[in-house]
């Protein structure tokens, strides 16, 4: 049986490959992985993101990021579109895909922050809080949001909270 989240970084994104004699399997759809491929699937999309980043391929980690939070974000459901009642595994494991959720919204905020794109910005680092109300990169990357965008009574809240925080962890 082959491996469902085997595919390569190309196929991620959506890039045709360069030699046409291969054969790229294309990654299954959400509803027909586990939730554990499912979860391995966003991991490995995460990578091939911050690769893109690493790189200054902003559009390429977005892309990357995206789909991540596409599998993570899937909830099986009926012909009516009902969630179906499922395990998503069990504890352990949805507290671990809610982290990586936190992980690639900050990501996908600091990479808005590069396109120059502050508003996504600041969605997508309001998403991560909503996950992690403490995530230190998800508050910093909000504050340059909210920085870009001119919003100064809300950059000096978030710097108080990031302060407050470190102050909580000395102690």
């Amino acid at each position: 049986m082959s491996d469902p989240v085997a595919a390569p970084a190309d196929d991620v994104a959506g890039r045709k490959s360069t030699d046409s004699s291969a054969s790229i399997p294309r990654p299954k759809e959400p509803e027909e992985m586990t939730a554990e491929e499912r979860s391995a699937f966003a991991e490995k999309c995460k990578g091939i993101g911050n690769r893109g980043f690493q790189a200054g391929d902003w559009d390429y980690a977005v892309v990357a990021y995206q789909e991540g939070i596409r599998y993570l974000e899937f909830v099986a459901h009926d012909q009516q579109m009902q969630p179906l009642p499922s395990d998503h595994g069990g504890a352990q494991r949805l507290e671990k895909d809610m982290a990586l959720a936190v992980t690639i919204f900050s990501n996908l905020a600091a990479t808005m922050l590069k396109m120059d794109e502050p508003s996504e910005a600041l969605g997508y680092a309001e998403k991560a809080l909503r996950f992690d109300p403490k995530h230190v990169k998800s508050l910093f990357r909000m504050g340059q949001a909210h920085l870009a965008l001119g919003n100064f009574d809300a950059v000096h809240l978030t710097a108080k909270e990031l302060e407050e925080q470190e102050q909580e962890e000395v102690y």
